[in-house]
């Protein structure tokens, strides 16, 4: 898993409004399996990995498109990551 690090323009706020909706509406929950590394498992049956302070994760979203996938999203709500140890 590496960090995304293609240059895009900033989510406009409806995007990432929409984003964290899903972040919660399909994720069933997330698992700690290492220092800042997550196993997120979806309600459609599928586990990611995400780190959410680089952010990385596994999914085909973070894979084609710039930012924070719903999975790295939903990590960094459920764990409270600081901003402090963010890497972005």
């Amino acid at each position: 898993m590496t960090a995304n690090k293609r240059k895009y323009p900033v989510d406009s706020s409806d995007e990432l409004a929409g984003r964290i909706d899903r972040a919660f509406r399909d994720i069933w929950f997330v698992e700690r399996i290492a220092p800042h590394l997550y196993e997120v498992h979806s309600m459609s049956g599928e586990t990611y990995r995400t780190d959410p302070t680089i952010p990385a994760c596994t999914c085909y979203w973070f894979q084609h498109y710039p930012g924070y996938c719903k999975h790295a999203l939903r990590a960094l709500f459920e764990v409270g990551i600081p901003e402090s140890e963010r890497k972005i």
